[in-house]
């Protein structure tokens, strides 16, 4: 995990800083930004998925990495503009009251 490995390097730091905001919603009682509607995730998912089919595919990294950041960048970009959106997770509360809960033997 040291700095003689730059991928690796850059990996843990991303683990960390995205564990560290989920703990951060967490305690501040926000929605993940993994839950939201907004099309941001994805986005960033499918330009890493882009850039991954494309450097195994012999393209060379820079290539590779410049087309990923076009489809990351078009996709959040028009999901901004035409207002796209995912649905996002909502759960009813349910009420509480002594009919639903289960009765002790």
């Amino acid at each position: 995990m040291g700095a003689e490995n730059p991928p690796n390097s850059t990996v843990q730091i991303c683990r960390a800083t995205s564990f560290g905001g989920i703990v951060r919603d967490v305690v501040g009682n926000e929605q993940s930004i993994i839950l939201r509607r907004e099309i941001y995730v994805l986005a960033a998912l499918l330009g890493g998925s882009t850039y991954v089919i494309l450097s195994s595919l012999a393209l060379e990294r820079f290539d590779a990495a410049i087309c990923a950041f076009v489809v990351t960048f078009v996709v959040r970009g028009l999901a901004i503009v035409f207002g796209w959106s995912l649905p996002s997770y909502y759960r009813e509360p349910r009420p509480i009251d002594d009919s639903t809960r289960r009765k002790k033997k």
